[in-house]
């Protein structure tokens, strides 16, 4: 068992530390000190995620956000301590550098494209009738009644579609899902 994670450990570190590198470059980590903030990065996943057999949704989110914190904390450690104001010129660069890292949370992105993919492929698997009603109405935003004219139905076919797709993608997307009754 400790083999086998290892092993799933060091594909990870294969797979992942270029682009931690990049990420970590980007967010203004001097390059004499990306590869200690990636190791750190890896050391940090390993203690907290593979040692206590944690279930994560994505290995790549879970990096990222690792390098970004550590990018982070590098960048508090080894800031000048003289007090600079924001307004001035020399106050701009290390303000942009910070903003940079926090701003543009990749993490955030990858799980975006992630959840867009699922969602996705869950309009593709509905009945056809249904995947145009969802498609005219939460994709291109037409009303009902303007979906209804566009796809020649009546709109009470319409909205009862679109009802039922809604019901059942949410079933799909979040198995947990209750549908709460109108009253």
């Amino acid at each position: 068992m400790g083999h086998e994670r290892d092993m799933e450990f060091q594909n990870v570190y294969v797979k992942f530390q270029a682009p931690l590198r990049t990420i970590a470059r980007n967010c203004g980590v001097s390059l004499n000190d990306i590869d200690d903030v990636v190791q750190e990065a890896f050391a940090s996943y390993y203690q907290n995620y593979v040692l206590q057999d944690v279930e994560i949704f994505s290995v790549k989110a879970v990096l990222t956000m690792i390098v970004k914190r550590k990018c982070v904390d590098w960048y508090r450690k080894n800031r000048h301590f003289t007090f600079i104001g924001l307004e001035t010129e020399d106050g701009e660069i290390p303000t942009e550098v910070l903003l940079r890292c926090i701003s543009k949370d990749v993490a955030e992105v990858v799980l975006d494209r992630e959840r867009y993919r699922a969602i996705r492929a869950a309009i593709e698997s509905l009945k056809p009738a249904w995947r145009d009603v969802i498609y005219c109405c939460c994709v291109l935003g037409y009303a009902p009644h303007e979906a209804s004219e566009i796809l020649g139905i009546s709109g009470t076919a319409c909205r009862s579609r679109l009802m039922r797709a809604r019901i059942y993608l949410r079933k799909i997307l979040d198995p947990e899902y209750v549908p709460q009754l109108a009253e």
